[in-house]
């Protein structure tokens, strides 16, 4: 094999390696500054920003979000995606007919109805149902978090990756 062809063949070789890394070297850090997200993050914090496919993202993982409204990114946990069936009743969630695990938050910490009340108009509209290109997501602090309580739906297009705990 000539030099030139073993040199393509090991620059080839890094580069599949390189974008087939589960949790690329060159993902955005950043500093958790509010705290939407306590317990699970807290001020100071240093997070990574994993840019993938919103599609790829699964139910109950972190995302940073861009609301247009906002001029910092905001980290939120996926709740709901398109298809998936929500209901808010009493204070909780019921996904998909089972009832949403929401141990990260105190008993005191129900849905409140009036702070929600948005979501729950948008949901009636869909009978429950989200539609394509949208998604329901909540901050772990729930009465500390502008989140789809305060937004409602939330596009597909405002996630920008998922978050990791450095």
């Amino acid at each position: 094999m000539s030099v030139n062809k073993s040199l393509f063949v090991y620059v080839l070789a890094l580069l599949i390696m390189l974008f087939t890394l589960s949790e690329p070297v060159w993902a955005k850090k950043y500093t958790v500054s509010g705290d939407s997200m306590l317990p699970t993050l807290k001020p100071g914090d240093k997070v990574k920003l994993l840019v993938r496919p919103p599609e790829q993202i699964k139910r109950g993982a972190l995302v940073a979000i861009k609301f247009s409204s906002r001029k910092r990114k905001m980290v939120k946990r996926l709740i709901a995606i398109a298809g998936d069936r929500v209901e808010i009743i009493q204070g909780q969630i019921k996904l998909n007919g089972t009832w949403l695990d929401t141990s990260w938050w105190p008993a005191s910490r129900r849905i409140e109805k009036r702070r929600y009340k948005l979501l729950a108009i948008q949901l009636s509209r869909y009978n429950h149902i989200i539609p394509t290109g949208s998604v329901v997501v909540m901050g772990d602090n729930i009465k500390r978090s502008f989140d789809s309580g305060k937004y409602g739906l939330v596009s597909v297009k405002q996630i920008l990756g998922e978050i990791k705990l450095i």
